[in-house]
């Protein structure tokens, strides 16, 4: 037994109110998720899952435009510079 379940069991036995008994709820929850977690198959679903998307989704992990290239993230660098220098002198002759 956890050391929070006998602070919650004792408390509820001091005070007899209800109230006290409801972190049990989301607490079971975390155990029952860590234990399957652990010891359980979830980790390997969650493998299963991975290997789906990565053969039969690719679309959701791809990059939108491809792959970005060194020399498409100079010419983009190049661009911006420019559009920034361009700005400068548009806002110097307003």
């Amino acid at each position: 037994m956890h050391t929070w379940q006998i602070l919650i069991n004792d408390s509820f036995r001091r005070t007899r109110k209800p109230g006290t008994l409801v972190p049990l709820l989301p607490l079971t929850f975390i155990v029952a998720y860590q234990a399957d977690l652990a010891y359980g198959s979830k980790l390997n679903r969650i493998k299963m899952e991975a290997e789906n998307i990565l053969v039969f989704e690719r679309e959701l992990v791809s990059m939108p435009m491809g792959v970005p290239t060194p020399a498409s993230i100079d010419e983009a660098r190049e661009r911006q510079e420019e559009s920034k220098r361009l700005n400068k002198v548009h806002e110097v002759f307003i």
